[in-house]
């Protein structure tokens, strides 16, 4: 938005000082700086949620400056007939839990955590997750300082 407002501003500049050789110069920084805008990979973060066969992993990313955070296990226990996909973005100070049913799959953003499912606790930290299977209950875990976690949930249809 920022660099929206900054481009009309200098537009309007270029208006006003039309036929002027400073107004050539602005018109050669505005042009490169909205070229460097639209191409910089750390510009934005994309996370890319499917739920899709085994044989459909590893394709190629829809945008060209991608990355795999994540990508889960195979889904077990995913019901037949229609489904519900619950996205949470969830932020969880020092000593907070979150807990997620699966089939689904949880995936750390920022910080550490620590998630029990199926008996077992494993620690994650930043872009890394963890699949939970149909029918488990996922608890995250925060020890210590503030975590972000997104978590894809599979239910049933109402």
């Amino acid at each position: 938005m920022t660099g929206f407002i900054v481009r009309r501003l200098l537009s309007a500049v270029l208006v006003v000082r039309r036929g002027r050789p400073s107004a050539v110069a602005l018109t050669v920084a505005l042009l490169i700086a909205g070229t460097v805008a639209t191409v910089d990979p750390l510009m934005n973060h994309w996370y890319f949620i499917a739920v899709r066969p085994d044989a459909q992993r590893g394709a190629v990313m829809p945008v060209p400056a991608g990355h795999r955070t994540y990508e889960s296990q195979d889904l077990e226990g995913v019901h037949s007939g229609p489904y519900v996909e619950r996205l949470t973005d969830r932020t969880l100070g020092s000593g907070e839990s979150a807990h997620f049913t699966g089939p689904g799959a949880i995936v750390v953003l920022d910080g550490q955590v620590s998630v029990t499912t199926g008996g077992r606790t494993t620690d994650l930290s930043a872009q890394a997750g963890v699949t939970i299977a149909g029918g488990d209950e996922a608890s995250v875990r925060v020890a210590s300082g503030s975590a972000r976690v997104l978590a894809v949930e599979l239910l049933p249809s109402p």
